[in-house]
């Protein structure tokens, strides 16, 4: 409700409120146990210079930015948080995530919300972590992957042009 003057006078105009819908689940609308999530982890910082002489101790910062790949973990449990559930029951819906090093789940569990996951970066893994992980240990037990230090040399090792 609000009243609008103008060239022909004095209006009342109501006001219709915006209509809020609750917001859903995303794309981890159908997330299950057992899926393979990944995070891309990137660090950033600033670093402060050694201002030159005669210049006031306020350096403009250096941002820098290192991008480490991605983390993958896999969904272990999906529950009810009936206390954060208790207005929104979309807020109560929680994910249990178990991150993965090598294919092998390490650590302990975290609590997530479903929400949440895509709010952090979340994403469903681009391929079976588990199963590559697996596949390269058996490919490294039957000798079909070596390490790159383990490789055949191409050419003969050669004598250096000088000597000390």
């Amino acid at each position: 409700m609000t009243w609008v003057y103008d060239g022909s006078g004095k209006h009342w105009i109501d006001d219709h409120p915006r209509v809020k819908r609750k917001r859903g689940r995303g794309r981890f609308s159908d997330v299950k146990v057992g899926d393979q999530l990944m995070q891309r982890i990137i660090s950033r910082w600033d670093t402060y210079g050694k201002p030159p002489p005669g210049v006031a101790n306020d350096p403009a910062p250096v941002r820098h930015e290192k991008d480490h790949g991605y983390a993958y973990a896999i969904v272990t449990d999906i529950w009810f948080d009936p206390v954060a559930g208790q207005r929104d029951p979309l807020k109560g819906e929680m994910i249990g995530i178990q991150p993965l090093r090598q294919g092998i789940p390490i650590g302990d569990k975290r609590a997530h919300t479903i929400r949440g996951l895509a709010s952090n970066q979340w994403q469903y893994a681009d391929r079976d972590e588990v199963a590559h992980w697996e596949a390269v240990r058996a490919g490294v037990n039957d000798g079909a992957v070596v390490g790159i230090g383990r490789g055949k040399r191409n050419r003969p090792k050669e004598r250096p042009l000088y000597r000390l």
